[in-house]
């Protein structure tokens, strides 16, 4: 077995132990009457959450390679978790808590809710 077969080993053996845990995690904590959406997001966050913490002495360990099998893991950890920061669990958030009768219109009033916030972050940064 060579070390690049190797790492993938241990990659998707990480990857199947941190989605478990995850949901062992979500399901035990989350309320019963928690959506399945809402549910499978946030397992998803903790999963990526953690699989940066856990690649990370994978990553270290490997280093003395001169190549970088790990940069394409890195770069989907990296823009999971800013799409999920920055949209997607906004979005969820702001449509669950909006006032309104139906579904598309609390979907409109948390898209506009949350475009709203990141319009004021970028005139503020920029």
């Amino acid at each position: 077995m060579n070390a690049s077969s190797h790492l993938v080993l241990k990659v998707v053996a990480l990857s199947t132990f941190l989605l478990t845990f995850a949901a062992t995690l979500v399901t035990y904590f989350a309320n019963p009457r928690t959506s399945l959406p809402v549910k499978v997001v946030t397992t998803l966050s903790l999963a990526l959450g953690f699989f940066g913490i856990f690649l990370l002495p994978i990553d270290l360990s490997s280093a003395s390679s001169s190549t970088n099998d790990l940069y394409i893991l890195w770069e989907v950890i990296f823009w999971g978790t800013s799409v999920l920061a920055w949209a997607i669990l906004p979005l969820m958030r702001e449509t669950l808590l909006a006032g309104e009768f139906t579904t598309i219109s609390r979907f409109r009033e948390g898209v506009r809710k949350v475009l709203r916030v990141l319009l004021i972050y970028l005139l503020v940064r920029f």
